[in-house]
């Protein structure tokens, strides 16, 4: 089933620019590709604006990444060209935002587009990655032609279990379609429309494509102060990583409680989570100190993030008479640069 699905949305952006276009063959789609322009800076694009090569490589990877592009009769990858080093499950992950970094177009119809794509799970963590892929488009040969329809014509069998606003899209730029093919424009998935679609629709090669993590320079994080004797009565509810964060924020106390609370020996515990992943080497520590962002000789040992995780830091102070000044500050270190500070009276 969600191999249909994927093939029947990509085939709706094949369709819909086809029809917009009134392209008919493999050189009125790279003729408009080609209008492609690299841009200095960055600026917020509607995804329906992008340039239709820009769209078409967004496609290809999302299918590799979920595993379906291998059963779809236009889109080949090279095996050897795999190199996905980020494993993250995008079952979980949503994506949110994509950069496109750099898009070029070399010969023989080969183009390639560099990413960094945002995408963020229900707990608030992000996945940043930095993806690459490396694509060839080309004419179906007679067997792919015949591969293409018949995924489209089993695709098409669920053409009436589809969610009405996709159902709607499709038709109308089915009809579009089947009016520029020179096809009766009735919007239905016939025999000569499933040719139509078989022989237009181009051939994908990815040749490589690749994904690594992105380890931002100063990785978002925020911070969190719990009375240790609440942590205490139920330690099992606190020490579960990213897990545990929902019951950290609903016992953490305000700078103005936090005050109250202050009795000589009274301890808390510090709650610090990374929303970003840690560049692997990078020493983390947290330094607690009269001013903001400053070093301190109250500091933490240095920690080292697992490879590929979120980590989350649980540390446990005293305010007692070194820190009893009337201002006292939690400073989040990734070496020697400041990622985070926060008030704590």
């Amino acid at each position: 089933m969600k191999r249909i699905i994927t093939i029947i949305l990509f085939l709706l952006f094949i369709v819909a620019l086809c029809a917009c276009q009134g392209m008919t063959n493999l050189a009125d789609i790279k003729s408009r590709i080609n209008n492609i322009m690299n841009r200095p800076t960055y600026e917020p694009i509607n995804p329906k604006n992008l340039n239709p090569a820009s769209q078409m490589a967004i496609a290809l990877f999302d299918m590799e990444r979920e595993g379906v592009s291998s059963s779809i009769p236009f889109v080949k990858v090279r095996p050897d060209g795999r190199m996905l080093e980020n494993n993250t499950d995008y079952e979980e992950f949503k994506q949110r935002n994509i950069i496109i970094i750099d898009f070029t177009e070399g010969q023989d119809g080969v183009y390639s587009q560099r990413t960094i794509s945002e995408s963020v799970d229900d707990i608030g963590r992000v996945d940043l990655s930095d993806n690459g892929i490396v694509f060839r488009i080309s004419e179906p040969g007679e067997k792919e032609a015949k591969r293409i329809q018949k995924a489209v014509s089993e695709g098409s069998k669920i053409f009436k279990k589809m969610p009405p606003k996709l159902r709607k899209d499709f038709k109308k730029a089915l009809v579009e379609y089947q009016r520029a093919m020179g096809l009766v424009p009735d919007g239905i998935m016939g025999k000569k429309t499933f040719r139509a679609i078989a022989r237009s629709t181009p051939v994908f090669e990815i040749q490589e494509i690749t994904s690594r993590i992105f380890y931002p320079p100063e990785p978002r994080n925020s911070l969190y102060v719990v009375p240790v004797e609440v942590v205490d009565r139920n330690p099992g509810k606190f020490c579960r990583g990213f897990d545990s964060i929902q019951e950290v924020e609903r016992n953490a106390v305000t700078v103005e409680k936090l005050a109250e609370l202050n009795k000589p020996g009274q301890k808390f515990v510090l709650f610090v989570y990374f929303f970003d992943r840690i560049t692997p080497g990078d020493a983390i520590s947290i330094a607690l100190s009269p001013s903001a962002r400053q070093w301190s000789r109250y500091m933490t040992p240095k920690m080292y993030a697992d490879p590929k995780t979120w980590p989350v830091l649980m540390e446990t102070f005293t305010i007692d008479e070194g820190l009893g000044g009337s201002r006292l500050y939690a400073s989040v270190f990734k070496d020697t640069t400041c990622i985070g500070s926060y008030r704590l009276k």
